[in-house]
């Protein structure tokens, strides 16, 4: 053994004194003990840092790091700085895990040695209005992929958009350098995956639901963005722009650009199968401009049979008058 926590989590805390408590206490009530807990106060105005600092009081697993305000990648990016670890995880703190959480990843750490676990969750509250990708994005089948795939990126069973459904090894991502992007404000989650996945040699889904997702607090930024149709679109094109930034800079680019290309149509089809032209056609001509930097192409005969259409609207957009 190596002495280090077999599992560092990291919880991103901002003004949630209403949630908080129960988020704590799924993690220091973990069946695996041998964990350390990474709070990262990122200048919270409430009661946030009081409730901390009393569970630290009780818990010396608890570290905190107290910082201004600087948002989720950034105090994701300061609890990484410090986690000991094997691996890693993010959990929100409005959110809660299952109480074997650790105690069951830990055993496909043992049997596997992955660089990447992806897990499932439950939603709550479950509604009527809950939207249905989410539910079946957070549903995953038991897989082994030894090898990065068009599996991993366009089938349901794809491990993004929420990184805390993901645990990764520390070690791998210090090897990749990976960071989270400071200058994205939406979707970070996703450029963090994307230019995780294609490096792992070894990533593991399992159907267990170990985390407990709070959808739609009416003042998270996901709740806000879906909301804006327009915004929504011009921050998927900068979360484009970076991983395919980075997948260059990786070596990645252009071992898998059919691969890229086939994301980027299904990360940005549907919603621009359903814009307005005059919208639409400014955002597809960013669009490939993004893609011809990168010497990336969007082919009809690599086109997946799903997303043609999406092909097909979007090369008509940028004909129109």
């Amino acid at each position: 053994m190596n002495g280090n926590p077999k599992f560092s989590i990291i919880i991103p805390v901002y003004n949630v004194e209403n949630y908080l408590s129960r988020c704590l206490d799924s993690v220091v009530n973990q069946t695996l003990l041998d964990i350390e807990i990474i709070c990262v106060n990122d200048g919270s105005k409430d009661n946030s840092d009081r409730i901390l600092k009393q569970y630290a009081n009780l818990d010396d697993r608890i570290k905190i790091i107290e910082k201004e305000n600087g948002g989720l990648s950034s105090a994701r990016n300061a609890g990484m700085k410090i986690a000991r670890g094997d691996y890693i995880c993010f959990l929100d703190s409005d959110d809660y895990v299952e109480k074997f959480f650790c105690e069951r990843l830990y055993k496909e750490v043992l049997e596997n040695n992955p660089d990447i676990i992806v897990f499932g969750a439950n939603i709550f509250p479950l509604t009527k209005d809950t939207e249905f990708w989410i539910y079946k994005s957070l549903s995953p089948i038991t897989h082994k992929f030894r090898r990065f795939s068009s599996a991993i990126l366009l089938s349901d069973n794809r491990g993004y958009p929420f990184v805390w459904r993901n645990c990764f090894k520390r070690n791998y991502l210090h090897q990749k350098r990976l960071q989270f992007n400071e200058d994205i404000k939406f979707g970070e989650d996703t450029v963090f995956q994307l230019c995780a996945f294609p490096g792992a040699k070894n990533i593991i889904y399992i159907s267990d639901k170990l985390y407990n997702y709070r959808y739609d607090r009416k003042n998270s930024l996901m709740f806000k963005f879906r909301r804006d149709d327009t915004k929504r679109l011009y921050e998927h094109l900068e979360i484009i722009d970076k991983i395919a930034e980075y997948w260059e800079r990786a070596g990645y680019l252009p071992r898998w650009d059919y691969l890229f290309a086939a994301f980027v149509l299904d990360f940005m089809g549907y919603d621009l199968a359903q814009y307005k032209l005059d919208d639409k056609k400014n955002i597809v001509e960013k669009l490939f401009k993004i893609l011809h930097r990168y010497g990336v192409e969007l082919k009809w005969l690599n086109t997946p049979h799903q997303y043609r259409k999406y092909y097909w609207n979007i090369r008509m957009s940028v004909r129109k008058k």
